[in-house]
């Protein structure tokens, strides 16, 4: 019910043992069958699921995302503590490459004191796999050619001080390249879901 893909979050995962194992992670492994290289990640928690719908305090606080490509030997990619704030977790990492995406659940619900439920209820889990740019060299060489056409630091002559004109137009054009070559290197970063 985790990765059934319910678009309006009818479905949910829900495990609750806080009475018998207070303190022990709920945990689930998801298997890609074959080795995928994802970079991001989108769970919905209780609160923006159809029956759990606005109640925050149902929200797991903490948790994190292993991966593995033995079943056996885990590493970590990202963990979240105090995250009552967000009703949806979205995660962007260096892209890994992995058979094994396992999520534990460090704190299922606002009271970290809480024993007596400490369930867990979470109503979708997306991984998105990581896609590289087709014509990287192309994109690389076009980013350098955009950042020649300004004028390297060394090689300015500093007008006199009172013109103070000239400092805000040239970092303006400085921050503006700067935008530029950031956002395509952003732009050109593509995901789908796995």
């Amino acid at each position: 019910m985790l990765v059934d893909g319910d678009p309006d979050y009818n479905t949910k995962w829900e495990a609750s043992d806080g009475v018998n194992h207070p303190g022990e992670p709920h945990w689930i492994i998801l298997d890609f069958e074959s080795e995928k290289t994802f970079d991001s990640i989108r769970l919905v928690k209780a609160s923006q699921g159809s029956e759990d719908f606005g109640r925050n305090n149902l929200d797991a606080n903490g948790f994190r995302f292993e991966v593995s490509s033995d079943k056996k030997s885990w590493v970590k990619i990202a963990e979240v503590t105090d995250d009552g704030d967000n009703d949806i977790y979205t995660g962007s990492f260096i892209p890994v490459t992995a058979r094994y995406l396992k999520l534990v659940i460090t704190q299922p619900e606002q009271d970290d004191k809480s024993n007596e439920n400490q369930a867990v209820r979470l109503y979708d889990l997306k991984v998105f796999e990581y896609i590289a740019p087709a014509e990287h060299e192309e994109i690389t060489e076009e980013l350098f050619d955009v950042a020649d056409e300004y004028v390297p630091f060394t090689n300015i002559n500093v007008p006199n001080t009172s013109d103070f004109g000239f400092y805000i137009l040239f970092l303006s054009s400085a921050a503006i390249s700067a935008i530029v070559v950031i956002s395509r290197i952003f732009s050109n970063r593509r995901s789908r879901l796995i």
